[in-house]
């Protein structure tokens, strides 16, 4: 949606009536689009740490040697 509107024609506060007050309306919709992306990521990687996907390797016991001795 705020792809959408700010592809379109339409806006709430035209900028050429309204002055720099136009923007509101602008950044607002942006500010709006930018939250759900970052609550999506958020749901996203709480998801993703929560699943088995996310645990492939789990219990690898490793050590370095030196092969000069």
């Amino acid at each position: 949606m705020t792809i959408f509107y700010f592809m379109s024609s339409f806006d709430f506060l035209p900028e050429a009536f309204f002055g720099g007050f136009g923007f509101i309306d602008d950044f607002l919709i942006l500010a709006w689009g930018i939250g759900l992306i970052n609550e999506e990521l958020a749901n996203y990687k709480t998801e993703f740490e929560n699943s088995l996907k996310s645990k492939i390797i789990e219990d690898v016991h490793w050590e370095i040697r030196d092969d000069k001795e």
